[in-house]
């Protein structure tokens, strides 16, 4: 029958049974559809009238329908079983005498549907933003509406469907089932995309995800639920197309003309392709030998993929890495850098997918992958003093990876991913292998050369039982000087350092200089330096760094001599004139008394900053490594760099700001592919503005240099500011001042064609990270040149609420300032609680530190937006978080030094201030409430107390905690 109908057809109960039957009220979902009905004495009467779970006796002649009450379609369920006690016909039968009960069913069809369709949008757009394999789809229900949405009964009909369906009705219950399909509504797919992709229509069912090809069949009906269309682009094809879908009212219908028509216009962007590399194998930057003075900071996934030239076919080079494979040694582990921390990298994979083939593989076989982005950090971290040839790092300290377009939705991480998925998902490149190698001595990759207890690299140890061999370098251009002396007692000794330092320093012959290495080597070897304990070769590598102090100065001052006979006019030669200029000019700004005048006075300072940056640059030519001048309000270094493409410099004896600078300089030359006259020599110009340069501002919107610097081309010693980078690059700029409360940071590069200052070419994230001890602002540039942090003061009033915090940590005060200043220390302490919190800079002001135990006290100022309606209960909750931070340890403070402050875990004391007006006068008051964190939990639970002071002319809010 058809849910349009008001009673289905009468039939006889004997096509159950020719016995006589009880037919039972049993519960049914679909009891308020509508009802079954008998027939007794010429009078239709409810089954339901009946009490639920009883039966009534009949006849097997009598007659049954069912009646609708609400036109919904479906299976109806009649429960009844074959009687053959003495009851009565027309007698009520209760439960106990059911012995077999049976089911019959009858099938109610749907109504014809033309009233029921509706369109909702002519046209639609369906756009693929992420890989081809991975792309959601465009589900159908955005483009019609069903009034009554149907639940379909599948075809082939379930197994617990045909149980309760007489045998011999199977036959009429299918043909049911066939009538049933040509009057329910279809769409049609027009299309014309060729091979640029496939086309798919998937249905969810009640029996799964059913999927087909829209070439193949191009019809789809309508009333399933979560139907969507997917087109899965042919790989590296992104652009629109557009398709047609038309809609009919029913296979059965005599209208066979569409009632309605949409096109569906697909956008593909260029995501479904995969990366493309020249190389197989990979060799990573080595570590260098000297694990004591080189730190081993590992490299980022963006510097392997440059190393690899490794891009997708778009040219894009944000690409990351899902790491496989990982050796099994002594020599170390691999390491990913997360919250400041290095954690050991764990994958545990029984396949080796290098040498995998996936014709004879299931692709169900499921591979634990470690993901990691572009711009996350990698290490390998050595357990000891560990050397390797080439050969071994093949099973000792590879990689093995594969560059990873991160557009599958895979998150960062552990991730199991089924061979099937890697293989259908565009977003692997094939697996590679990297090899991690470590200098020796010489300097040379995967030698292997140590120090033998001559103090020769890759010497035997031979000939010298009683004596010390020793190299030295100079440092003096490229001259190199050598000697082995043989030292019998500690006089000899002295004496042969003294002469062999006056031979080398350019045959120094003046009785100054060779007094003051006397005394030098004298004061090494007699006043600090104690030779019972140590090692010869210690004692060696301590005079050879005398050595190279010394020749540096003997070969400067008689550079200085010379060149002070020939100075020219401007004097931009002598590091002594530069020295001169810059203190004159600094002198002539006012620290106490900044003005418009002076901020232009700022520009000029900052156009003669660099031209000394060139002079000093032109005099690291000859032997200077690094190279500064210091005036009261600006410090200048210069560093000369040489290198190539291939190689990679050391930056020895550097501050940290010139290492992070040199790590991006050595970047830039390795991924933009810049011409060998550029890269061949480089120095770099760093400038250093002191604290106290705006620290008394008057009001107006200024910018303060923190650090700064620019990369000069010593081929013909200009400025490299007019080369663009074809990708921006991500450069963190070191944060070493606390100028301002109310600052915010910026980042500005130097136009030399406006000459002025622009965040045209570079933009902060306003997000900070942490590298042994120094905080760095992150900006995006995209230009060459120089690159300055600046902080813009950021007028505010005064905040309505404040609080005082203070935060303990274990290590001594007095201590602890032998090691950095005080300025330095509350410097480390401010930004460390900016990171952890990732909050605005001008919420922590006043930070100070009192003596013994280091107790830092600060005012933490609420935000000027919260989402929350009451900012006082928001404020309250990042009170709250900052003290998580401190009880579960995250507050990690590293000095600039790289000396980690112990943390008090258990303390943790704060009061909320109001400010309140009255009579126009602003009044602070500040409540001794506090709150101690104890070390111990009463009962397992924490608890809150909130007291509120009110008072008539200020309010304090004060929350307290005990754990």
């Amino acid at each position: 029958m058809y849910s349009n109908m008001s009673f289905s057809p009468t039939w006889i109960l004997n096509v159950l049974s020719h016995k006589p039957i009880i037919l039972i009220n049993h519960f049914d979902i679909y009891d308020g559809n509508g009802s079954w009905q008998y027939n007794n004495a010429n009078k239709w009467q409810n089954l339901s009238s009946i009490p639920q779970d009883f039966g009534v006796k009949l006849d097997s002649n009598t007659l049954m329908r069912y009646t609708i009450s609400s036109p919904q379609y479906g299976l109806r369920l009649l429960y009844y079983t074959v009687d053959n006690s003495k009851c009565k016909v027309g007698d009520i039968v209760p439960s106990t005498n059911f012995k077999d009960i049976k089911v019959a069913a009858i099938f109610i069809h749907p109504s014809i549907f033309n009233s029921s369709f509706s369109l909702l949008s002519n046209s639609k757009v369906y756009q693929i933003k992420k890989d081809d394999y991975w792309n959601e789809g465009f589900q159908l229900n955005e483009l019609f509406k069903l009034y009554s949405p149907l639940k379909v009964i599948p075809n082939p009909i379930a197994d617990e469907y045909i149980k309760i369906i007489p045998y011999y009705h199977l036959n009429l219950f299918y043909q049911s089932l066939e009538t049933f399909e040509l009057f329910r509504p279809f769409g049609r797919i027009i299309q014309n995309i060729q091979n640029l992709g496939k086309l798919e229509v998937e249905v969810q069912t009640k029996h799964g995800l059913l999927s087909f090809d829209s070439q193949q069949i191009n019809y789809f009906l309508l009333d399933y639920n979560n139907s969507k269309i997917v087109f899965r682009p042919r790989k590296n094809f992104y652009g629109t197309l557009n398709i047609s879908i038309e809609f009919y009212s029913c296979f059965f219908c005599e209208i066979k003309e569409p009632i309605k028509c949409v096109n569906l216009v697909i956008i593909v962007n260029p995501v479904n392709d995969s990366s493309i590399n020249s190389s197989n194998i990979l060799y990573l930057p080595p570590i260098g030998f000297n694990l004591t003075d080189e730190p081993n900071y590992g490299f980022t996934i963006a510097q392997l993929v440059a190393l690899s030239k490794a891009y997708d076919v778009e040219r894009e080079t944000k690409i990351g890495i899902a790491v496989f494979k990982l050796p099994e040694c002594k020599f170390g582990k691999w390491q990913h850098l997360k919250d400041g921390r290095w954690e050991n990298i764990i994958v545990n994979n029984d396949l080796d997918i290098l040498n995998v083939n996936l014709s004879k593989i299931s692709l169900d076989t499921v591979l634990n992958l470690f993901y990691l982005d572009n711009h996350e950090q990698l290490r390998f971290n050595l357990n000891g003093d560990y050397l390797w040839s080439v050969d071994s790092a093949y099973y000792l300290s590879f990689l093995g990876f594969s560059f990873w377009d991160m557009q599958d939705n895979v998150s960062i991480g552990v991730q199991n991913i089924s061979l099937r998925e890697i293989q259908l998902s565009n977003s692997y490149l094939t697996p590679k292998l990297a090899i991690q190698l470590r200098r020796g001595c010489d300097n040379v990759e995967g030698s292997m050369k140590r120090y033998d207890k001559c103090g020769v690299c890759g010497g035997n140890g031979f000939g010298c039982s009683n004596a010390i061999n020793f190299e030295i370098n100079s440092g003096i251009g490229s001259n190199k000087i050598k000697d082995r002396v043989a030292l019998t007692d500690i006089n000899e000794f002295k004496e042969s350092f003294r002469k062999l330092v006056l031979e080398s320093a350019t045959q120094a012959q003046d009785a100054k200089n060779e007094k003051v290495i006397t005394h030098s080597i004298s004061k090494i070897t007699s006043n600090g330096i104690c030779f019972s304990g140590s090692s010869k070769y210690q004692i060696v590598s301590k005079l050879c760094m005398l050595i190279r102090q010394e020749i540096s100065k003997v070969a400067f001052n008689k550079f200085r001599r010379r060149r002070s006979a020939t100075v020219n006019t401007n004097g931009t030669d002598s590091l002594e004139k530069i020295r001169y200029d810059l203190q004159s000019f600094a002198n002539a700004i006012s620290s106490n008394n900044i003005t418009n005048s002076a901020m232009k006075l700022k520009k000029n300072f900052t156009d003669m900053t660099i031209n000394l940056v060139v002079s000093m640059c032109k005099s690291t030519d000859y032997g200077q490594p690094a190279i500064s001048a210091k005036s009261k309000l600006v410090e200048l270094q210069a560093l000369k760099l040489n290198f190539n493409e291939t190689s990679n410099v050391d930056c020895i004896n550097c501050t940290e700001p010139i290492y992070a600078i040199w790590e991006y300089v050595n970047m830039v030359s390795r991924n933009r592919n810049c011409r060998s006259v550029v890269c061949s020599g480089l120095c770099i110009g760093y400038t250093q503005f002191a604290s106290d340069l705006y620290s008394n501002d008057t009001g107006q919107d200024l910018a303060a240099n923190i650090v700064s610097f620019v990369l000069i081309n010593t081929s013909n010693y200009t400025s490299i500011s007019t080369d663009f980078l074809s990708t921006p690059v991500e450069i963190s700029l070191p944060l070493t001042s606390d100028l301002c409360q109310d600052c915010i940071y910026d980042c500005v590069t130097f136009d030399i064609l406006l000459s002025n200052w622009s965040n045209v070419y570079c933009s902060s994230s306003q997000q900070i990270k942490v590298l042994n001890g120094i905080f760095y602002i992150l900006c995006n540039c995209n230009k060459l040149g120089i690159h300055s942090a600046v902080l813009k003061k950021k007028f505010r009033s005064e905040p309505s609420n404040f609080a005082n915090v203070q935060i303990k940590f274990l290590n001594d005060y007095a201590a602890t300032l032998t090691r950095v200043s005080k300025a330095s220390l509350e410097s480390s302490l401010k930004m460390s609680i900016i990171a952890v919190m990732q909050i605005e800079f001008w919420r922590i002001r006043n930070m100070s530190c009192s003596n013994g135990s280091i107790i830092s006290s600060f005012q933490f100022l609420p935000s000027d937006v919260y989402e929350n309606s009451d900012p006082v209960i928001t404020f309250n909750d990042d009170l709250q978080r900052l003290s998580n931070h401190v009880s579960n340890g995250d507050l990690l403070v590293m000095l600039i030094d790289g000396f980690q402050l112990t943390l008090d875990t258990t303390y943790f004391s704060f009061n909320v201030s109001v400010v309140t007006n009255d009579n126009s006068d602003e009044e602070h008051h500040h409540s001794e409430l506090g709150v101690i964190i104890a070390g111990g939990v009463v009962g397992g639970l924490g608890f809150f107390i909130v007291i509120v002071y009110l008072f008539k002319k200020f309010k304090v809010f004060s929350l307290l905690r005990n754990i």
